[in-house]
C-alpha cells in the first residue's frame, strides 16, 4: 500500500472518529456502489450512507470524505488498474489489517445493494464466485497470532483476490448496464 493510502485511510478514521476498519468500510462501499451505477455514483448519497447516524457533517468529515471519493474514483476507473482497496499499512497489526478487510468486503456487498444489485444470475460464474468469496472475508473471524510470514502472504494474496474481484465485478456490471442501454435504444 503507497503511503498515500496509508495517509487517506489514517485522514478518513480520524475525520469518522473511528477505528481505520470503519474507513475500509466506508472505501468498500464506496467501491460497490461504482460497480453498481458506474459513472452516476454520487458523492452525497455515498457520505449520507457514511455518516448514517452522525449528527450534521463536520468540515474535516467532508473533506476527507470528498477526497477519498475522488481519490478512489479515479483509481476504479484508471485503465491501469491502479485501484487499491483502502487498508491499514504494514506498520498495523496483521489482525487488525485482515479485520479491515473483511469490513471492506462488506462495504462492498452494502454497497452494490445500495446500487440496486439484488440479483447476480446475469454475472457470470467468475464474478458470482467473487461475490460469494467477498461475503466469506466478511464474515471470517480473523485470528493471526504472531502474524508469521505464511500469514502475511496469505494476506497479501487475499486483498490482491478481492481488489482483482472487484474490477471484475465492476467490468461485467459494466456489460450488463451496456446491454441494457442498448436494447432501450
Amino acid at each position: 500500500m503507497s503511503s498515500e493510502h496509508t495517509l487517506l485511510i489514517e485522514r478518513v478514521a480520524t475525520a469518522l472518529a473511528q477505528p481505520q476498519a470503519v474507513a475500509a468500510e466506508a472505501q468498500g462501499m464506496l467501491c460497490g456502489l461504482i460497480c453498481a451505477l458506474g459513472e452516476k455514483v454520487s458523492p452525497h448519497g455515498w457520505r449520507d450512507q457514511v455518516l448514517e447516524g452522525h449528527q450534521g457533517v463536520a468540515p474535516g468529515q467532508e473533506q476527507a470524505l470528498q477526497s477519498l471519493f475522488e481519490t478512489t474514483r479515479k483509481e476504479f476507473f484508471s485503465e491501469d488498474l491502479s485501484f487499491q482497496p483502502l487498508l491499514p499499512g504494514d506498520g498495523v497489526a496483521l489482525e487488525q489489517r485482515a479485520e479491515a478487510l473483511g469490513h471492506w468486503c462488506e462495504g462492498f456487498l452494502i454497497g452494490l445493494g445500495l446500487g440496486g444489485v439484488s440479483r447476480t444470475e446475469r454475472l457470470p460464474a467468475s464474478a458470482r464466485e467473487a461475490l460469494t468469496d467477498m461475503g466469506e472475508i466478511a464474515r471470517l473471524d480473523f485470528d493471526t497470532g504472531d502474524g508469521d510470514e505464511e500469514q502475511e502472504s496469505a494476506y497479501a494474496e487475499l486483498v490482491e483476490y478481492v481488489r482483482m474481484g472487484a474490477l471484475l465485478v465492476y467490468d461485467e456490471l459494466a456489460d450488463v448496464r451496456r446491454r441494457a442501454a442498448a436494447k432501450t435504444h
